[in-house]
């Protein structure tokens, strides 16, 4: 079902355990753009604010993305994707805890991608 491609920056993606909105976002789309901003990927990583200990920061990964429409051969993020949000513990260091599921809330009014 075709829906509205999602752009970053991902302001109005919650962390499903704080309900903190993402603040930023990795990616390495620089030529496919909407009129909101440049197209999310699958190969994008958002970033969330995790103020409490023992939590290092909070990261946010799409697992499944549309199949039909890429950008430099990486998978768009529609209406119908979701991914995973993971915490980075401080203690014991680097150990990784997953929270829960993601998914694009805002997308692009004007493009749609299946």
């Amino acid at each position: 079902m075709p829906g509205p491609t999602f752009f970053n920056p991902p302001f109005s993606v919650l962390h499903p355990t704080n309900n903190s909105f993402a603040v930023g976002v990795i990616s390495t789309n620089k030529r496919a753009y909407t009129a909101q901003g440049p197209m999310a990927t699958q190969a994008d990583v958002l970033i969330f604010p995790l103020p409490l200990p023992p939590a290092q920061y909070g990261i946010g990964m799409w697992t499944v993305a549309n199949r039909r429409t890429y950008v430099n051969g990486v998978a768009t993020v529609g209406q119908t994707s979701a991914g995973i949000a993971v915490t980075i513990l401080a203690v014991p260091p680097g150990l990784p805890k997953v929270e829960g599921p993601i998914y694009p809330t805002v997308g692009a009014p004007r493009v749609h991608t299946r």
